[in-house]
């Protein structure tokens, strides 16, 4: 399988998982949190074991943690928290989704190019052989990037949710 095609079902795998379990009014629970975090995690397992550890990938990954952790404020920011008479729901819109679909395009669109526009894919390069990163970096990269997105997200909407609800008010003593 081509690495385009590979970048398609993982990238298109997340937004689809994304869109169908957090996309519009969803109530807030468990597995409302838990389920996205351990799609990604599963990819995470699979493309993290193995990682180059040089300086140069470092400053990759850090650079893909960097771009999701925006992506998650962004995400964040287009995610409602409503409080019910039995918890809270999510509500999620039109910027919800274009947030997604731009993290997953940038992804699927930088590998597109790779594969098919040459003075793409020689400026990569060029940059790589310049920089000392290896190519075994770039997986790891977006992996990183959806994993921030994700779990960014998820602390983001379960601080708030932590923060909107009702606190228990203290005993009074008797004195």
């Amino acid at each position: 399988m081509s690495e385009f095609v590979t970048s398609l079902l993982i990238s298109g795998g997340i937004f689809a998982m994304m869109m169908l379990t957090q996309f519009g009014r969803r109530a807030y629970k468990l597995s409302h949190v838990t389920r996205p975090v351990i799609i990604v995690g599963v990819f995470a397992v699979i493309y993290l074991r193995d990682i180059p550890l040089t300086g140069a990938a470092l400053v990759v990954y850090g650079a893909g943690i960097a771009i999701g952790a925006a992506f998650a404020a962004v995400a964040v920011l287009t995610t409602k928290l409503e409080r019910t008479g039995t918890g809270f729901v999510t509500v999620t819109g039109l910027p919800f989704l274009f947030t997604w679909l731009v993290a997953m395009l940038l992804r699927v669109g930088f590998v597109w190019a790779v594969d098919n526009v040459d003075a793409f894919r020689n400026q990569v390069g060029e940059f790589m052989i310049n920089t000392g990163i290896s190519v075994d970096s770039f997986a790891p990269f977006f992996v990183l990037m959806a994993l921030t997105m994700v779990l960014g997200r998820v602390i983001a909407v379960a601080v708030r949710a932590h923060r909107l609800a009702p606190q228990p008010v203290p005993a009074m003593s008797a004195r």
